[in-house]
């Protein structure tokens, strides 16, 4: 608790900010003013601080005389200390905001400033220069600053624009035309933005022939649009702008050039913070959507697998069969010549029961096998710098049959059309076997094998712990 004159106070008030003097006294500003107000004691106009600074002449209202029964002594409470708790605590203004609301930073306009700035001096050029319209409003052209206002306007809005323009580029924010648009751009976020001078409807006296046409149940339009001299600047589209801030009844646009500057801030923050929260949720889509094709991915694997087994198992027993049915036939032909044709074809059918049985490419498995990926050259391209990804599955109105999932390899190249890239390397026999579709005996061998275990193989190196060869092929430059 504090105990000052009124004299004092008032002389404390004219002589810094009144945020300043409130902190001194551990009071808010808006408490200062009513305890002010209360006492009679006159405060600096908004402004008043700012064209101090700027050397502009200013005039200090007087302390007016001491009313009966008013008391000269003021006593100032201080705001009590509370606990402080996270419902109480009042969120704090962005840095950018706090800046304007500050007193020392209110952007004056002086109506008697040369136009300096190339922007706003076209733009005069040009208002000066046409012709008002029906509605007696003049238009800048495409190319120059956005502004709408009457012949008499024209000085104001250039002063305010330029004050305006001024101030942005001052605090590191920019303004500039394109396609016939004015668009400011504030914390990297463009607005498009325009003066405007908003115009009145009023009642026009009509001519006798309007008079007659009306008499005969004609339609006269009795209304004229007329410039009211009050300015504005908007902010948004051509079909969706809003005022953001204009002429009213109680400040000026000059003296509200700090607010507009501060609603495009809040756009500005606003519009990162959506910009961010849509980000967020795009992002958990995507994890979402991966996990999902993770979760779809391993299952068309496991189908595979089974599929696979499945098949070598009929290929083992159709090969039994055959086995089985050369042994019977060779007891029903019973003995033959050695070079006889006969002879020669139940040698054939032995080498081919052999070639066709599915167990000795497990039990004779080479060290490693000479694979290809073969494609295009932009996706060779990105398997260098991505790796492989499994294919999508096709849709349900697909009408091509569903490969087996995963990266087909083949011992063979193919597609060695126009612009056909291959990758080449070589992978353990014992690594890809499991993932063959093709039937022994048969050429070329291919396979499917998962993405993930092959990029695994590839940067990881071998289950052996041995390094995988990805060098360039000898067939030519297509390989890897």
């Amino acid at each position: 608790m504090k105990t000052l004159t009124r004299d004092e106070l008032y002389a404390f008030v004219w002589t810094e900010p009144t945020n300043k003097v409130a902190a001194r006294y551990d009071i808010s500003e808006r408490g200062l003013g009513k305890l002010c107000a209360r006492h009679n004691i006159p405060v600096p106009p908004r402004g008043w601080w700012a064209k101090t600074a700027a050397g502009k002449r200013v005039k200090q209202e007087p302390l007016p005389p001491l009313a009966a029964g008013q008391p000269s002594l003021i006593t100032i409470e201080g705001q009590q200390k509370a606990e402080p708790t996270a419902a109480l605590e009042a969120p704090s203004l962005p840095p950018e905001i706090a800046f304007e609301r500050d007193p020392v930073n209110f952007i004056v306009v002086d109506q008697n400033a040369r136009l300096t700035h190339s922007l706003i001096k076209d733009a005069s050029k040009e208002l000066r220069s046409r012709p008002a319209d029906r509605d007696g409003i003049v238009h800048t052209p495409a190319g120059c600053a956005d502004v709408r206002v009457s012949k008499a306007s024209i000085g104001r809005a250039m002063q305010i624009f330029q004050a305006l323009l001024l101030a942005l580029e001052k605090r590191g924010h920019t303004m500039s035309v394109k396609d016939g648009k004015t668009f400011i751009t504030v914390l990297g976020e463009p607005f498009r933005v325009s003066l405007k001078e908003h115009s009145r409807q009023t009642v026009r006296e009509l001519t006798e022939d309007e008079h007659r046409q009306r008499r005969q149940g004609m339609t006269v339009n009795p209304y004229v649009l007329k410039p009211s001299g009050e300015l504005a600047f908007r902010i948004g589209d051509e079909y969706s702008m809003t005022k953001a801030t204009a002429d009213g009844k109680k400040r000026r646009l000059e003296d509200s050039l700090n607010v507009f500057i501060e609603n495009l801030i809040g756009r500005a923050l606003n519009e990162k913070a959506r910009r961010a929260e849509r980000e967020r949720e795009e992002e958990e889509r995507r994890k979402a959507e991966q996990r999902r094709k993770e979760e779809e991915n391993w299952e068309r694997h496991e189908i595979a697998k089974r599929q696979r087994f499945d098949q070598l198992v009929e290929y083992w027993l159709q090969n039994e069969n055959r086995r089985r049915f050369l042994a019977a036939l060779r007891e029903a032909i019973g003995e033959v010549p050695p070079e006889s044709p006969l002879a020669e074809w139940l040698k054939w059918a032995e080498d081919y029961i052999e070639v066709a049985s599915p167990l000795p490419r497990f039990k004779r498995r080479r060290e490693t096998l000479k694979l290809y990926h073969c494609g295009y050259e932009p996706d060779i391209a990105r398997i260098r710098r991505e790796g492989f990804r499994d294919p999508d599955p096709p849709s349900s109105y697909s009408q091509e049959k569903a490969a087996p999932p995963g990266i087909r390899l083949q011992n063979r190249r193919w597609n060695s059309g126009w612009g056909a890239a291959a990758f080449e390397f070589e992978l353990p026999e014992a690594v890809v076997l499991p993932y063959e579709v093709t039937e022994s005996g048969l050429v070329p061998r291919k396979f499917y094998v998962p993405a993930l275990l092959l990029n695994r193989i590839l940067h990881y190196g071998r289950p052996d712990g041995t390094a995988v060869d990805t060098s360039d092929s000898s067939d030519g430059e297509d390989g890897l």
